[in-house]
């Protein structure tokens, strides 16, 4: 069986670029070393923050990230405060 990964005619030659899926403590690091039980409050508290998903409806799978979307919230949060 031959699979092929070109982008289809709808697509044209632009691919989206996506940023690597991070799990929790990486996250917890990026945004300043917080704990499990403080980056699930924020994600409660937060609209802004990004949500997290996982890849298979399981308890057992991991809670991940885009580390893109991390980033850019966190430089947002970081030029909102700026401003101030």
């Amino acid at each position: 069986m031959n699979i092929s990964i070109e982008p289809t005619a709808r697509e044209g030659n632009a691919r989206r670029q996506l940023s690597p899926a991070i799990r929790i403590p990486k996250v917890c690091n990026l945004i300043g070393g917080c704990g499990r039980s403080s980056l699930y409050e924020l994600i409660n508290r937060d609209p802004t923050f990004p949500r997290p998903f996982k890849l298979v409806p399981s308890a057992n799978a991991p809670t991940l990230f885009l580390e893109d979307d991390v980033l850019e919230w966190l430089h947002a949060r970081a030029d909102a405060a700026k401003g101030q």
